[in-house]
């Protein structure tokens, strides 16, 4: 697994375009996993700098625990958002043999530092 999770990591990092000119909006798209609560997939948005910051703004996350699936049926569930580097993100996905796909957003520099 782990020599799978090192040609996954060297495949995306040759995707992702070069540090850009302007700051840059993404979507990425996690396709769906094993586990019961990834069968759905994720997504999340990137955000990219010209000084090389990435941050992903990651909608959804949740603990999945035993009241995770009451909770969710009663429409309960509590969900938040975690702000985190670009790699950090990335890791866990590959961890779970899950892709994850970017769409650059056509936005201005204006728009996606609002």
């Amino acid at each position: 697994m782990t020599l799978i999770a090192l040609i996954t990591s060297l495949i995306l990092q040759a995707q992702i375009p070069e540090t850009p000119k302007t700051s840059e909006a993404w979507v990425l798209i996690v396709d769906p996993g094993a586990d019961l609560f990834t069968r759905f997939g994720h997504s999340a948005f990137l955000i990219r700098h010209p000084n090389g910051d990435e941050t992903v703004y990651d909608f959804g996350v949740f603990e999945f625990n035993s009241s995770f699936a009451i909770r969710f049926i009663k429409g309960e569930a509590k969900y938040y958002l975690e702000k985190r580097d670009l790699n950090e993100f990335m890791d866990g996905y590959m961890r779970e043999e899950r892709t994850v796909r970017g769409h650059l957003l056509n936005l201005s520099n204006n728009k996606v530092k609002e």
